[in-house]
């Protein structure tokens, strides 16, 4: 996983807002934080080669989202809505993403490191590597992703729906969950422990295995 690439001492103290003084809606080498910045609409937005610390964007609209080279840290996107976001080599950690809608977007070198993704909806995705530390996911919707190049590490999944996905190179071993929602037919190859190989027979095969 490469990290985001941008010089720390180099980034201009900002506001979001500024992004509507730009033609092209973009916020390049800035330094974002502490600030509310809820319930915007904006179709979009860029920003780039930044650091964003506890700015709360919750409620907001923020259609095809463009964010590369970029660090957020401790930021509030519950409830947005961001379909066909298109994220490249950003960090996302600590943040609250309940109820976030990333459907139809693309992640390219993007980890969610112990972030809340709660009923969160990532349908229909396009993924090259996207990793989840130490996440929960709970009720999450992760469906129709063709290939999915994913990495789980001790993630919460519990409810989480992968209907439609195909998870022939997932691995699941580190994380927890009492049940998902699968399309049999798209569990070869996945990757489980013991205890959740005998939860996954029973919903594939209806075969009950007694540990």
């Amino acid at each position: 996983m490469e990290k985001p690439r941008f010089d720390p001492t180099s980034l201009a103290a900002a506001s979001f807002l500024d992004i509507y003084d730009s033609e092209d809606y973009l916020l390049q080498n800035k330094q974002l934080s502490h600030e509310r910045c809820d319930h915007q609409e904006l179709t979009h937005p860029i920003i780039d080669q930044s650091r964003v610390q506890h700015v709360a964007f919750n409620d907001s609209q923020l259609e095809r989202l463009e964010l590369s080279d970029t660090r957020l840290e401790n930021c509030d996107f519950s409830n947005c809505q961001l379909q066909q976001a298109s994220i490249f080599r950003t960090v996302l950690k600590d943040c609250n993403l309940l109820g976030v809608n990333f459907d139809q977007s693309a992640f390219n070198q993007v980890s969610f490191e112990n972030c809340r993704l709660d009923l969160a909806s990532f349908n229909q995705i396009r993924t090259k590597q996207v990793e989840f530390h130490n996440c929960s996911l709970q009720g999450a919707n992760l469906m129709d992703i063709r290939t999915f190049k994913a990495k789980f590490v001790t993630s919460n999944l519990n409810q989480v729906n992968f209907a439609g996905t195909n998870l022939r190179q997932l691995d699941l071993r580190t994380c927890t969950f009492e049940t998902l929602e699968l399309t049999p037919a798209l569990v070869k190859g996945l990757r489980v422990n013991e205890a959740q190989a005998a939860w996954l027979a029973a919903y594939v095969l209806g075969v009950k295995v007694t540990l």
